[in-house]
């Protein structure tokens, strides 16, 4: 199992596009073969950053 958590600071003139942004790239990855999750969360302190969680069964760059 395969667990990455990063931050990114979104621009608050661009927090809507960057949403929906986030929502189409959980969507898409959650889609892929192996994901169990994909999440992006908004920090409660500061609304324009964004956590974002992933959780994949292996490394699949070693996958053949």
């Amino acid at each position: 199992m395969i667990i990455i958590s990063d931050t990114v600071r979104i621009n608050p003139a661009s927090r809507q596009a960057a949403v929906e942004a986030g929502i189409e790239m959980s969507h898409a990855s959650e889609a892929e073969a192996g994901c169990i999750t994909y999440r992006f969360y908004s920090d409660i302190e500061d609304e324009n950053l964004f956590r974002r969680f992933e959780i994949w069964e292996s490394d699949m760059t070693s996958v053949s």
